[in-house]
């Protein structure tokens, strides 16, 4: 079906651009909406991560990513500051 199609490639887009994170923001613009990506959640083809923010179901979240997203004067320091910044292993 074309209609699914263009919306799966639209959510591998969103989510290829926003470090694999679907926000309903991201689906907006697409007009994906808050209530298909919900549906979408309950029946498996999303994995929801919080209000608001879901993944692909082969997605490994990155949760610092995620943690950012809920504050913009979030500061991480020491040796997860040294990760982020790819100063240590």
């Amino acid at each position: 079906m074309i209609v699914k199609n263009n919306l799966i490639n639209d959510l591998q887009q969103i989510s290829d651009s926003h470090n694999k994170i679907i926000t309903v923001e991201a689906a907006g613009e697409k007009n994906i909406s808050r209530a298909l990506l919900s549906l979408m959640a309950e029946d498996g083809r999303l994995n929801r991560i919080a209000k608001g923010i879901y993944t692909l179901p082969e997605t490994i979240p990155d949760e610092l990513y995620i943690l950012s997203l809920f504050s913009d004067n979030i500061i991480f320091s020491h040796e997860t500051a040294l990760f982020c910044n790819g100063l240590s292993e």
